[in-house]
C-alpha cells in the first residue's frame, strides 16, 4: 500500500522547518518567525540575579573614584586631616603633654629636646611646638573664612555677570578690573590700616584679616564662575527650562550652578592655601595677627633676627606653612583632574 503523504505532516526524512528559522501556516506556506528577527543576546554579566543591582554612575561618583587613585592628592588629604584634627583638638592634649603656648615658663632659646620641647623654645621661653600647633588654628581659620567670603561675593557677582551679560556684565567685570589693578599685598595692607585705625575691638580682632583677604579674592572667583556659566547657559536644557516657564532664579540655582560649580570647587581648594600665605605675609609685616597670638607668619617675623642663632624658630613655622599650602595645592590639582569629564577611568 503506497504511503499517503500528508503535506501538513512532515515525513521523518524531511528537514525540520525550524532549522531554517521558518514556520508553516495551515496551508503549508512558509511564514517568518517574528522572534527570529530580534534575537536576544545571551547575558554575559554572570548570575541573572545581578541584573538591576548595579548603582548608576554619576559625575561626582566617577570623580571620587579618580581622586582616590591620585596618590599625591591622597597624601595631601591625609596631611590636611592630620593638621586639622591636631590643631583644632589642641586644647585636649597640648597643654597637658607639652606646654601652654602663651606662658613663658622655660629658659629662652632652648634647642629642640624630645620629649619636653621637640621644637625648642623662643626668646621669651615659650614652647615652639605648642605655638606652631595653636598657630595652625589661626592660619586654617583665616584661610577657610577668607575663602568663604571670597566665594560668597564671587559666586553672586559671577552668576549675575555670566547670566545677564550686557550692562550688568560690563559693570561687574570693570569693577573686578579695578581690584586687579592694585597690588594684592599693598591693597591688603591699606585695608588693614583702615580697620586698625579705628582703635575698636573689631580692629584688634581677627575679622579685619578675614575681610581684607576675602574682599581681595572675589574678582578671580567671579571671572572663573562667569566663564563657566557662559558655557553652560548655551545648552539646550536651559532653553527647555525657560520654555517651560522656569524663572531666572530657578534656572540659575537648579540648572546652571550645579553644572558650573566644578571649577569653583577646584579654585576654592587652591585658594585656601593662597589665603594662608597672605595671612602669613600680613602677619610677617606686622599688619595681620597681633602678639601674643601664635600665628605662623607672626612667628617668622619674631624670629627673623635670630635666624642663624636659633634656626629652629624659623624652621618649624616655615615647614608648617610649606606642607599645609602644598597639601591644598595637591588636593586642588587632584580635584581638577578628577572633575575633568574627559579623563578616562
Amino acid at each position: 500500500m503506497a504511503d499517503s503523504h500528508n503535506p501538513h505532516l512532515p515525513h521523518e526524512h524531511d528537514e525540520n522547518p525550524l532549522t531554517h528559522g521558518e514556520l508553516e501556516d495551515v496551508d503549508g506556506h512558509p511564514v517568518k518567525d517574528s522572534g527570529s528577527l530580534n534575537p536576544v543576546a545571551p547575558f554575559a554579566g554572570g548570575d541573572i540575579g545581578e541584573l538591576g543591582t548595579g548603582a548608576p554612575r554619576t559625575l561626582w561618583g566617577d570623580a571620587f573614584r579618580r581622586l582616590r587613585r591620585n596618590k599625591l592628592a591622597m597624601i595631601g588629604l591625609v596631611w590636611l586631616m592630620i593638621v586639622v584634627i591636631g590643631t583644632f583638638s589642641a586644647d585636649l592634649w597640648v597643654p597637658t603633654y607639652f606646654a601652654d603656648p602663651y606662658t613663658p615658663a622655660f629658659d629662652s632659646l632652648e634647642p629642640p629636646s624630645f620629649p619636653a620641647h621637640p621644637f625648642g623654645t623662643d626668646k621669651l621661653g615659650r614652647d615652639v611646638f605648642s605655638r606652631v600647633v595653636y598657630g595652625g588654628q589661626i592660619s586654617l581659620t583665616v584661610g577657610i573664612v577668607a575663602v568663604s567670603i571670597s566665594l560668597f561675593i564671587g559666586l553672586i557677582m559671577g552668576a549675575l555677570s555670566g547670566y545677564y551679560s550686557g550692562l550688568t556684565d560690563s559693570l561687574i567685570m570693570r569693577t573686578a578690573d579695578v581690584f586687579f589693578a592694585f597690588p594684592y599685598i599693598l591693597f591688603a595692607i591699606a585695608l588693614m590700616a583702615v580697620f586698625r585705625s579705628s582703635g575698636s575691638e573689631f580692629g584688634k580682632s581677627f575679622w579685619p584679616v578675614f575681610i581684607a583677604i576675602g574682599i581681595l579674592g572675589w574678582p578671580s572667583i567671579a571671572r572663573v564662575f562667569r566663564s563657566s556659566i557662559l558655557t553652560v547657559r548655551e545648552n539646550e536644557y536651559i532653553d527647555a527650562a525657560r520654555a517651560m516657564g522656569a524663572g531666572d532664579l530657578r534656572i540659575m540655582f537648579r540648572h546652571i550652578m550645579p553644572n558650573a560649580i566644578a571649577p569653583i570647587i577646584v579654585y576654592g581648594t587652591m585658594s585656601v592655601g593662597g589665603a594662608i600665605l597672605s595671612e602669613a605675609a600680613l602677619s610677617f609685616l606686622g599688619m595681620g595677627v597681633q602678639p601674643p597670638e601664635p600665628s605662623w607668619g607672626l612667628m617668622l617675623s619674631e624670629a627673623k633676627s635670630l635666624m642663624f642663632a636659633a634656626p629652629w624658630l624659623t624652621l618649624w613655622p616655615g615647614v608648617a606653612i610649606l606642607t599645609t599650602v602644598l597639601s591644598f595645592v595637591l588636593m586642588g590639582d587632584g580635584m581638577r583632574d578628577a572633575l575633568d569629564v574627559k579623563m578616562k577611568d
